[in-house]
């Protein structure tokens, strides 16, 4: 196995997610936002997903992303595809996992220097 050091140079660190509640960058964050390498958008998403509108999306598709996960809470719901079309038309990969979920793969995705984001609610 070949392993290579990590040079993740983000702006932005995940530290945590427990208890409905997100850790970056040693600040705590209890709503719904959008992460990044060098994002964080903290007032653009609703509360709850359930009150999603495609509109929603477009202060993160204005950022390019090559890929977004979206972390539905604690655990999985699913959205309606109408929600996602804008993410198919624009060719951006898309994934709805829990939240926690989430936050691992862009962990993973963000060391590999890939421009990814996460929407993630509570």
């Amino acid at each position: 196995m070949q392993l290579s050091q990590d040079t993740y140079q983000g702006q932005f660190i995940l530290q945590a997610y427990e208890n409905n509640t997100l850790i970056i960058n040693n600040q705590v964050y209890e709503l719904s936002l959008i992460i990044g390498a060098n994002h964080l958008l903290t007032h653009c998403l609703p509360i709850k997903i359930n009150a999603l509108k495609t509109s929603d999306w477009q202060p993160l598709i204005e950022l390019k992303p090559e890929i977004v996960l979206i972390g539905t809470g604690h655990t999985l719901q699913f959205i309606n595809p109408i929600l996602l079309q804008v993410f198919y038309q624009q060719r951006i990969g898309v994934e709805v996992m829990t939240t926690q979920a989430a936050c691992r793969t862009l962990a993973v995705l963000l060391a590999e220097n890939r421009k990814a984001f996460a929407a993630l609610f509570s």
